[in-house]
């Protein structure tokens, strides 16, 4: 059985790009339809990727910070890690996020289709959804779907390799450990891994280390977030960039750009002032701005329609090779 439906915008994929087109098209009017195989939004960034991996990460900060309260006369002991402990903690962060993309896109009245989509027709899709397929026309699409770990060709069938999906699974902590591709979770693994002290690791790559990715892989601090311990998360991240460059001597490519969130309607303020209470708290500068502010940072922006702005001034981005360098430089070696 085929069922028919129609929107002005569908978006394929619903990662930080998808989402993101979805929800601004949203704004604007438009009727969109956001179309995602898996069953929970965000994409690899947020279920298995940059989000995970940073609540990783700042556990590996925390046992850090512990060591260096050494020299103020407090010492700690080795940690023990619980490893299915920490597996929910890091399931627990990502549920919370995905559950309030599902929200906003509610909000918005985007649809959200679980699905396996195709297009049918230069104006169509057709979607393989539950046990029957669902046919889409469209106005406009966006194709956001991402990206997928290649395995190495010709790799015995051996539980000792591993994906980034599957790493960060956390079956186990191996002694040891070959990281084959410098992309930005193999260097960004690569790094922390030799800051808690890690001598036996090696990162292979064949080419240029994070060549190909993305200003929001590299820069991994979206402040925007709904979540507190996303948010403790992201805002490691900016600190973490700003303090590479003087712990190697290296460039790390940091932009403090800043950011602005235009307000449309009441629940978007209503919002603003609940993520600003969340930056707040893990002391993220951020703050509520008139339309003339607005005009003062960006004198380029339409904001006949604009009630007022989230500036949120530490967001930043980094060129490509921003922290592989550094990595190299405290642990790493290239191969």
């Amino acid at each position: 059985m085929t069922n028919e439906i129609k929107a002005d915008l569908i978006v394929i994929g619903s990662g930080p790009g998808g989402y993101t087109a979805a929800f601004r098209a949203a704004d604007l009017g438009l009727s969109v339809i956001l179309i995602e195989k898996f069953p929970r939004l965000g994409g690899v960034c947020l279920n298995v990727g940059c989000i995970p991996s940073k609540t990783l990460l700042h556990t590996a900060k925390v046992i850090e910070e512990t060591g260096h309260l050494k020299t103020a006369g407090i010492e700690f002991g080795p940690p023990k890690i619980n490893l299915d402990h920490l597996r929910a903690w890091k399931s627990k962060v990502v549920s919370q996020l995905t559950g309030g993309l599902s929200t906003l896109a509610k909000k918005r009245q985007v649809t959200i289709i679980q699905g396996l989509a195709y297009f049918s027709a230069s104006h169509q899709v057709t979607v393989k959804h539950t046990n029957e397929d669902l046919t889409i026309a469209f106005d406009q699409a966006i194709i956001a779907a991402g990206s997928v770990a290649k395995m190495a060709p010709n790799l015995p069938d051996d539980p000792r390799i591993m994906d980034s999906t599957r790493a960060l699974e956390l079956i186990d902590i191996p002694e040891r450990l070959l990281i084959i591709g410098g992309g930005i979770m193999g260097v960004s693994l690569l790094y922390h891994l030799t800051k808690e002290g890690w001598t036996d690791i090696v990162l292979i790559e064949k080419g240029e280390l994070t060549s190909g990715s993305t200003w929001h892989a590299a820069g991994q601090c979206p402040h925007f977030v709904g979540s507190y311990n996303a948010a403790k998360i992201h805002n490691y991240s900016n600190k973490l960039y700003q303090n590479l460059e003087k712990e190697t001597g290296q460039s790390t490519g940091w932009h403090g750009c800043g950011s602005l969130r235009l307000a449309l309607k009441e629940e978007d303020i209503n919002w603003f002032h609940y993520v600003k209470g969340i930056l707040d708290n893990v002391g993220s500068p951020a703050e509520l701005i008139s339309k003339e502010k607005i005009l003062d940072l960006h004198p380029f922006l339409k904001i006949e329609d604009v009630l007022c702005a989230l500036h949120t001034p530490c967001l930043l981005y980094t060129s490509d090779a921003a922290d592989e360098r550094s990595s190299v430089d405290l642990g790493g070696r290239r191969i």
